[in-house]
């Protein structure tokens, strides 16, 4: 790209993401993209067909930087579509409930100083997992207590971390376990029994607690995180590793 050339951003802005205003969110891009010479351009999630609608959207525009403006859901679709075009770069605006894929990177949540970021054209690349050869995992997955906070947490209409932990609440209250087998290669099948198995390259859940202390994110793995059946008096270091940033 030549300097006098302007880059050319996309933003999908998911407007159901958090419990901020979102209202005038395109403007204040728009402006600060014209300071720092980049062309931008919008797109909306609706919650239908919306890895379809972006792919057109990625195809029309040809971007030069798909930034994802919301949570780790917006994320995850926003990397759905540009995982293997090595010309496109991912950014992340953070506005969502959940947002571990920012925390990673230590992205603030200042929309200013997010786009500042982008203005630099700093990036990194990392590693992807795809699950039964259709999902992918950019930050993580999970299955289990946390899966089942996020499914009813995507029903009600409580968005931000209040809603979160709402859920949260209502899960350690009738709290449930299962059984699980972890193959690995040239090694001996292990059994489990979980109320939670996490899938990840990163450290973070979504609000910010640490999951995966060891993880790297470009090391070219994935851990498995398996958190047991847990005592009562347990329940007071995971509320303070959930909910304490």
């Amino acid at each position: 790209m030549k300097a006098s050339e302007k880059r050319k951003v996309l933003f999908v802005i998911n407007p159901a993401s958090g419990s901020n205003d979102k209202s005038n969110i395109r403007q204040q891009i728009g402006l600060y993209c014209e300071k720092h010479h980049m062309e931008p351009c919008f797109t909306e999630t609706t919650g239908n067909n919306d890895h379809e609608t972006l792919l057109t959207d990625v195809e029309k525009q040809n971007p030069d930087i798909v930034v994802a403006v919301g949570g780790d859901g917006t994320v995850n679709l926003a990397a759905s579509v540009v995982a293997g075009k090595r010309n496109i770069k991912l950014g992340i605006i953070p506005t969502g409930s959940a947002n571990g894929m920012a925390f990673e990177f230590n992205i603030p949540a200042n929309l200013e100083r997010a786009m500042s970021i982008i203005a630099r054209n700093v990036s990194k690349r990392i590693d992807l997992l795809k699950i039964n050869g259709e999902h992918l995992t950019v930050h993580l997955s999970d299955l289990g207590m946390n899966a089942r906070i996020i499914k009813r947490f995507d029903q009600e209409k409580i968005r931000g971390l209040y809603g979160y932990a709402r859920q949260f609440f209502k899960e350690l209250k009738a709290p449930s376990h299962f059984r699980c087998t972890v193959h690995c290669r040239r090694k001996r099948p292990r059994k489990y029994k979980a109320v939670m198995v996490v899938i990840l390259n990163t450290h973070f859940f979504g609000t910010g607690a640490v999951v995966n202390p060891t993880g790297e994110i470009d090391d070219g793995k994935f851990e498995i995180v398996i958190i047991k059946p847990y005592p009562w008096h347990y329940l007071f270091r995971m509320i303070f590793a959930f909910f304490h940033r």
